[in-house]
This record gives C-alpha cells, sequence and structure tokens, in this order.
C-alpha cells in the first residue's frame, strides 16, 4: 500500500523545488484525475469562463455525490492556474497544499431540496423565508449579532467613516432583521443556549436587550431565574450498514489472545478504566497517532513545555530560592533554552505566542515557589522514577522489581515523578504533580455518580503511595503528602493542591487496581460502548467514516 502511495503521489514527492501555485494547481488536478479514473475526465471545465462560476455547484442526480465534489474542486483549481504570474510567487509544495487544501475544504454545493425535509437557513436569510412558522437556534453572543474586536489597520472608528461593516452597522442591521421576523409571521421561537458543546456557558445574544430598560431587565431575569422547558427529541436512526466485506478492510484489529503486557505505567490505569480496547491499542500494540496538521502546540505538547522548564529548574542552583525575581529569570530562561531546544528558533507565530503564555504562567508560579521556599519547603528531587528495569546507582545492579504481587503472579509497575519535596524541620514529604490546568486532584480522580457516590476514573495518586518504599522517602506513606502544583491559566488557580483522598478511598482505588490487574492479564480488552471524551483513535474506531460516498446513501442526509 505505501509503494502504490509513493508512485501516486510521485508528482508531489519528487518536485522539490518551489514552483508558483498555478503548477501546483495542475499537478493536484493530474493527481485527483489519476485517483478517480476516466469518470473524473468529464467533470473538468469545459467552457474557460467556468473558472470564473461560483464555488458553489448545483446538485445533478445523474453523478453521484463524490463527483459532486470533484466538479466543485476542478472548479477551484481551474481558478488557481489563471493566476497572474506577477503575483505568484513560487512556494514549496507542502505549503501549496496546505493552502490548496484548506480552500478546497471551504467548496460547497447546495442538493435538491425534498418536501420531506426541513430547510435549514442562515441567520441573513430568514428575514427573506415566507414561512408562516419559523424556530430560529442559537441566539446566543457572539454569533448574533457578530462583532469584530478590532483591526489593527482598519479601527472601528476609520471603517464607519468609509461606510464599510461595522459593529454598530451590524447591530442595527440584526435588530431590523429581527424586527422583521416578529411582524411577518404567525409564529416566531427562539433557543437561547445555556451552555456549548464543549459545556462552556453561552450568553444571550445582545438583541434580546434591544428594548426599554424595563423590558430587557425583565428578560434577564426570566432567562436567570424562569426554568427553561425541555424539548425532547427523538433518537437519530442510525446510518445504513455497509456490508462486511467493503468494511473489512477497515475493522479495528480485534485483541489478539493471550496478548498482554507484564509492566504497567501509572498513566497506564486511567486509560484501562476510560476504554480496555484503546487502552490494549496504545499499550499493547503501542500504535500512537500521527498528525502532522496542526500549526500550533498541542495540550500535551504545551503541558512538555511547562514541564521541561519546571524540570530544569529543579536541577538548577535556584531550586531553594526564596526570591521571587530570580525564581522568574531562572524560570524563564529555563522555558526559552526548552522552547529553543524543542521547537527551534524559526516557530510560527502561534508557537511564540504559547511560549510567551506559559511564561507569564511561570511568573505566577515563581510567586508559589518562592512562598513554599520560605515555608522551609525543599525541592530534593525531580523526574525521579521507578521502573522494574532500573539499575541501583551505587551497585550497579537492577533494583528490585516494584510491583504488584497478585494470585501468585507478579506484574510490573513503573512511574516518574515530577517533584519531590522535604521539609527538614519537620520531615514531612510531598510528592507533587504538574499539571497546567487549575482543578484540585479529587476532581480528576473521582467522578460524581447520580446517586452521590463518587467512582475512580484516575488512580495516579493511589498509585504513587505503593512507590514510596521505593523512592527512599523515610517515611510511613500514610504520611507522604500527595497532589498537584497547578500552573493554570488563571493566576488565583496556580498554587499547590494537596489530594484529600480519605481511607475508605483509598482502600477502593487497591482493590480497583487489582481488578485492573487482574483484567489485564485475562487480555479482556472490549472497548467502551460509550466512547472517550478526547479519542487518539477516532479514525479507527468510527466506522460511519468509511461509509462510501458513492453508493447514492443516504447516510449522510
Amino acid at each position: 500500500i505505501r509503494n502504490v502511495l509513493d508512485q501516486w503521489l510521485s508528482p508531489l514527492i519528487e518536485n522539490t523545488e518551489p514552483q508558483p501555485i498555478r503548477q501546483w494547481s495542475e499537478t493536484l488536478q493530474a493527481i485527483l484525475l489519476e485517483l478517480h479514473g476516466e469518470s473524473a475526465q468529464s467533470l473538468l471545465p469545459v467552457d474557460p469562463d467556468a473558472a470564473e462560476e461560483s464555488e458553489k455547484t448545483e446538485s445533478d442526480a445523474s453523478i453521484s455525490r463524490t463527483q459532486q465534489a470533484l466538479r466543485a474542486v476542478f472548479r477551484l483549481l481551474h481558478r488557481f492556474a489563471d493566476l497572474s504570474p506577477s503575483l505568484d510567487e513560487p512556494v514549496e509544495g507542502s505549503v501549496a497544499v496546505e493552502m490548496l487544501a484548506s480552500r478546497m475544504s471551504e467548496v460547497r454545493w447546495v442538493d435538491d431540496p425534498s418536501p420531506t425535509e426541513i430547510e435549514l437557513l442562515g441567520w441573513l436569510d430568514l428575514a427573506l423565508d415566507d414561512s408562516p412558522a419559523l424556530v430560529v437556534c442559537g441566539l446566543n453572543h457572539p454569533f448574533v449579532p457578530e462583532a469584530q474586536s478590532g483591526d489593527p489597520f482598519l479601527p472601528q472608528s476609520l471603517r464607519s467613516t468609509l461606510h464599510q461593516s461595522a459593529n454598530d452597522r451590524r447591530y442595527a442591521r440584526d435588530v431590523h432583521a429581527m424586527q422583521q421576523l416578529l411582524t411577518s409571521r404567525e409564529t416566531v421561537r427562539f433557543l437561547v443556549g445555556s451552555h456549548s458543546a464543549d459545556g462552556s456557558p453561552t450568553p444571550p445574544s445582545r438583541l434580546l436587550a434591544a428594548a426599554t430598560p424595563e423590558e430587557a431587565a425583565k428578560r434577564v431575569c426570566d432567562l436567570l431565574t424562569v426554568p427553561r422547558p425541555k424539548i425532547e427529541i427523538e433518537p437519530i436512526q442510525p446510518p445504513p450498514t455497509v456490508s462486511v466485506d467493503s468494511q473489512a478492510f477497515f475493522a479495528p484489529p480485534p485483541p489478539e489472545p493471550g496478548r498482554t503486557i507484564d509492566t504497567l505505567s501509572v498513566t497506564a490505569f486511567s486509560a484501562y478504566l476510560a476504554c480496555p480496547y484503546r487502552f490494549y491499542l496504545r499499550h499493547v500494540l503501542r500504535l500512537r497517532p500521527l498528525d502532522d496538521s496542526p500549526l500550533e502546540l498541542a495540550a500535551n505538547q504545551f503541558g512538555d513545555l511547562v514541564h521541561g522548564a519546571l524540570e530544569e529548574f529543579g536541577r538548577s542552583d535556584y531550586k531553594n530560592e526564596t526570591d521571587p525575581k530570580r525564581i522568574e529569570e531562572a524560570l524563564i530562561e529555563e522555558l526559552h533554552r526548552y522552547a529553543n531546544k524543542h521547537f527551534g528558533d524559526n516557530t510560527s507565530t502561534t508557537v511564540k505566542l504559547q511560549v510567551r503564555q506559559a511564561q507569564r504562567r511561570l511568573k505566577t508560579v515563581a510567586l508559589r515557589q518562592a512562598e513554599r521556599a520560605s515555608a522551609g519547603w525543599q525541592i530534593h528531587a525531580v523526574e525521579d522514577a521507578v521502573d522494574e528495569k532500573e539499575i541501583h546507582p551505587i551497585t550497579g545492579k537492577p533494583k528490585k522489581p516494584t510491583g504488584i504481587e497478585l494470585d501468585g503472579q507478579f506484574t510490573g509497575l513503573r512511574g516518574r515523578f515530577d517533584r519531590i519535596d522535604f521539609h527538614p524541620e519537620t520531615g514531612r514529604w510531598a510528592i507533587l504533580d504538574y499539571k497546567t490546568h487549575g482543578h484540585k486532584p479529587e476532581k480528576k480522580h473521582l467522578k460524581k455518580l447520580p446517586d452521590g457516590s463518587t467512582q475512580w476514573v484516575d488512580l495516579q495518586l493511589p498509585l504513587y503511595r505503593r512507590f514510596i518504599p521505593d523512592l527512599g522517602i523515610d517515611a510511613d506513606p500514610v504520611d507522604v503528602e500527595l497532589g498537584y502544583f497547578n500552573v493554570a491559566e488563571k493566576d488565583t488557580e496556580t498554587q499547590i493542591n494537596l489530594a484529600e483522598f480519605t481511607p475508605a478511598q483509598f482502600a477502593a482505588a487497591d482493590e480497583l487496581i487489582h481488578h485492573c490487574v487482574r483484567e489485564i492479564r485475562a487480555c479482556h480488552f472490549e472497548p467502551n460502548p460509550d466512547g472517550v471524551e478526547f479519542d487518539d483513535y477516532e479514525m479507527l474506531m468510527n466506522e460511519s467514516v468509511f461509509i462510501p460516498m458513492d453508493d447514492d446513501t443516504e447516510a449522510f442526509e
């Protein structure tokens, strides 16, 4: 398969010299023609003026949806093929593909209307619709009215002077459109969402305050106090299933009987609790997703950036400094050293801004670290690790394996600890994990159930207690403090939060640890039917992605 792909993409791979966009457009068109065969030849624009037509393409019952999409893409590529040579600067193939792919994703066409479907219109088109009844969904800020926070070259005052679209003109336009909706039909209903899909609050539209002060205040009170009716929605029927033969190539690999692992990391337990099958893909088969499309640091990369700076600070001569200014200077120096080493000095503007964001967070960390050092705490170790294959620094021989002896069988454990603190005057110890969020350990480890009880979803800190004897800490594990050093976006949430689990909760965690070990040994890797929140294997697990579009299926209607 790889050789076929290399041959198919050879025009992009072999052309290493920069070329104008118009030449890259012709190259991409040739690749698409080879992929889709002779049937795609008839979709090429015949009329030279076709390149100037709208990017929308009319639906044609005689051709499939894929062919409709190809026809729209070919028209777009023809437009770029006619670029003026004086403006068409040569670029590398990766840059050209990224730009053209972005434009292709914006190509649209409209299906033929059907009497059995409900037509969805945009905000500006609603006032022109003649339906007797209308439901407006999502009357929320910042969608209606749309507002721009600013422009470095055209401020709002200048845009108004030039009679260009400005915030006040948009607001007036949308107030007029809303009044037209209310007075031109029998029934109008507005749906104002309280939360978005990710759970964040969504403010109501400012149009609801376009009234007298008394009426605006009444509407606000109603939104905040009056219970809103819930809308019962019938469950959506699943798309038609595809024959086994057409899905066989994309079927996720079933777990191999007897294939498991003998050593578990601390983070592996939370992965198993979330979805045993995804645990199998990552920790047993060691499958990792690859994605070269983002132009900014992902959440885990941003976390590594902050962790890297804090780790090196913990090894420096300033680790027990009490002056916040010196701590800040040392942290920022380590931050930029880590960024230059891992991301280079010629990064995108977005990455540079993310480094600046990390720098702002570390300024607050410097204040909290100075307070902790002044209270007598010292950084004893950073990035200390416990592994069943770890070598003793004095004898040079492997240390005694760390793990769990269960049912007469040994399972190794390994873990890495961001930071271990020691207080010489009181003899207290603390194990801290750096987190780039503001949540307390209880929120990340425990999930509240409808009956009021809690359920463990992450076993990181309970597992840390098992490693305490292996870390050379001369203390009862029960007396060692466990918690987070939160390096949060909000300064008020950047602090040390110690875990406050009860003995009963720790006991329940130990039972769950043993349960996970037994299940993994028995190769129980059934997928979680509810899925996971952030899925690295979505393309592998979501079979609907592979429903072919050329079968005239109505799955996407």
